[in-house]
């Protein structure tokens, strides 16, 4: 997961000395977990872990991924 950047500081051209984690949580599904025919093991997690933050600039965002699958690298990332 690549290190979280500020969206508002990079429109206006601004650098945060720092970024602050506000905290995390997950979505409590179940999972897809098989072996495929060829003996390759497939992770296909489908909750979503959620982490906060806030820039030494005072702006606040959230981003959301998805745990990548260990053999495909399924993988997905939003921000709110």
């Amino acid at each position: 997961m690549p290190a979280p950047r500020c969206a508002e500081c990079e429109k206006s051209s601004q650098t945060p000395r720092q970024i602050y984690p506000l905290g995390s949580r997950s979505t409590l599904l179940g999972g897809n977990f098989s072996y495929y025919e060829d003996g390759e093991f497939h992770s296909h997690d489908p909750n979503a872990v959620t982490t906060g933050y806030r820039c030494s600039r005072g702006h606040e965002w959230s981003e959301t991924s998805h745990r990548p699958c260990p053999t495909c690298g399924d993988w997905k990332e939003e921000k709110t």
